[in-house]
């Protein structure tokens, strides 16, 4: 694993079975991207009634968008996966950085939020 792999590894919280699987960084379009993964065999658990060790079914691929790192647009790119579980039947297993369906990484709409907290304090005190 490179340094650069370390990093982002540490600064997304990535646990096993998850990698970074490639990175690329354009610096004439600010961009960053970084590709997310899992080893082909990786077994998960079932989101909904927590048993372990199911092969991947079936993987989908989904982009989302994360905070900019270092002023540059980042990018994560990886695919949801789905298990099946002999209790519950096909669950697909959500991936940690983000919501179920969402174009965006929780660290980003965290930051929206507190944009639109900010924005929101700072109407009240022009009105006041």
């Amino acid at each position: 694993m490179t340094i650069a792999e370390e990093l982002f590894r540490s600064a997304l919280h990535l646990t096993a079975p998850r990698i970074i699987s490639s990175l690329t960084f354009n610096e004439g379009e600010r961009k960053l991207d970084i590709w997310l993964d899992f080893p082909e065999g990786s077994k998960f658990s079932c989101p909904e009634c927590n048993a372990l060790d199911y092969p991947v079914h079936d993987t989908n691929k989904r982009t989302w968008r994360h905070f900019d790192f270092f002023e540059h647009q980042t990018y994560l790119h990886g695919r949801i996966h789905r298990i099946i579980c002999p209790h519950c039947g096909v669950r697909q297993v959500n991936v940690p950085w983000a919501r179920e369906k969402s174009g965006f990484t929780l660290l980003m709409e965290a930051l929206f939020v507190l944009f639109v907290q900010t924005m929101q304090e700072r109407r009240k005190n022009l009105k006041a």
